[in-house]
């Protein structure tokens, strides 16, 4: 047998191995899905943020990549404040990558409801709505017949009072904006429509479950203009009315919004409006559920003016948090984090932490890998010398 010329060839597989090794083993550690980063969600807009008062956590669906990226954001991720860590929720079953969706926590169920929006794959509308069971940690999807028209865009929120989640308006197909009201009531998983006035054919707007009236609140939207209304929904009698506040935030759609219940307070921040640079909005604005009027205040250091972004008031740290968003399409993705602290009134920035037991892992397993090569060789080594 010719011993160098098999250490040759040995030495090349070797090499070779060593290589691939060095390739392969982070890629098979990483359990990640395709699109998303190793422990972080990518940057978005159009995406989803929701808080879990039970445990202090926020979860994060849906939104867009960028514009026909082809990247599709299919993972549900949550957050912890505390530890600033994200965790990825794995599931083998769960809804398409959508955007400008409604997602909502039902409190009764503790689940996250999920509705609609854009499929971002081939942006189809979407009327699907989905489950998240935040007990057993998986999805499920209620396929039903009766069931608004596809939408985007639309308002969306829980009303515990009825155990059900209310829709208004959105964006359809051909361009139709739509102005029906419908309730999902959760205890049965069923729609149903509620024929009453209403505030018009709008898109863009967002409301919330006002627990000091116990109806829902509505600003703003987009109709063949933009407002600045203030519209609240009572399901009690299931109607609509105006408010007339003697204030009234800049007309805008797409913002970021928030409520904090112990302090009877709507916030909403940023949005679009043709009439700003980029058509982005910045500031801040906040609506007082009692006096029912808003104050718009502008704050040193605030986040960049941008729309599409999505913001969670968080109980314990009694703090707005705001994530991502973009300043126009095909152009700028935002990807970072703010607090608002609402006592001082003041933003800060911060960076989420990395795991560092599974980075040290990872470490690791190559540092092993490469060890176990050079071993490999130093024994190749001694072997030719001594069969010298």
């Amino acid at each position: 047998m010719n011993f160098n010329r098999s250490k040759s060839a040995f030495l090349r597989f070797l090499t070779i191995a060593t290589i691939l090794g060095l390739i392969i083993v982070p890629n098979v550690l990483d359990t990640k899905s395709e699109t998303e980063s190793d422990y972080f969600p990518k940057p978005r807009y159009g995406h989803n943020l929701v808080y879990i008062p039970t445990d202090g956590s926020i979860y994060l669906y849906g939104g867009d990549y960028g514009y026909q990226s082809g990247v599709l954001l299919k993972s549900l991720w949550r957050f912890n404040l505390t530890s600033r860590l994200w965790t990825e929720i794995a599931s083998d079953i769960g809804p398409p990558s959508t955007e400008n969706s409604g997602f909502v926590y039902d409190s009764n169920n503790n689940q996250l409801v999920l509705y609609g929006g854009f499929k971002t794959d081939n942006y189809d509308m979407l009327a699907d709505v989905w489950t998240f069971n935040l007990d057993a940690q998986n999805w499920t999807e209620h396929s039903l017949v009766v069931k608004p028209d596809s939408r985007s865009d639309s308002s969306f929120y829980y009303d515990p009072k009825i155990d059900g989640c209310v829709l208004y308006g959105g964006y359809a197909e051909n361009d139709t904006l739509l102005s029906d009201t419908w309730i999902f009531f959760t205890s049965n998983n069923s729609w149903s429509e509620i024929i009453t006035t209403s505030p018009g054919s709008r898109y863009g707007q967002h409301m919330v479950y006002n627990p000091h009236d116990e109806v829902g609140l509505m600003f703003g939207g987009r109709t063949t203009t933009y407002t600045d209304e203030t519209w609240q929904f009572n399901t009690s009698d299931m109607t609509w009315s105006q408010i007339i506040t003697a204030h009234m935030p800049t007309k805008r759609y797409w913002y970021s919004y928030a409520i904090a219940e112990e302090r009877n307070e709507f916030y909403i921040f940023s949005g679009r409006n043709d009439g700003y640079p980029d058509s982005a909005i910045g500031h801040l604005a906040t609506y007082n559920l009692i006096s029912q009027d808003w104050n718009q205040t502008i704050s040193a250091g605030e986040p960049s003016s941008r729309f599409m972004s999505s913001m969670v008031y968080h109980e314990e740290f009694d703090c707005l948090f705001l994530f991502s968003g973009t300043k126009g399409f095909n152009s700028y993705l935002y990807n970072d984090y703010w607090l608002y602290h609402i006592s001082n009134k003041t933003w800060t920035s911060f960076i989420p932490n990395t795991p560092t037991v599974n980075a040290s892992f990872d470490k690791m397993i190559i540092s092993s890998t490469i060890t176990l090569a050079f071993l490999c060789i130093t024994i190749v080594y001694k072997k030719k010398k001594k069969n010298k």
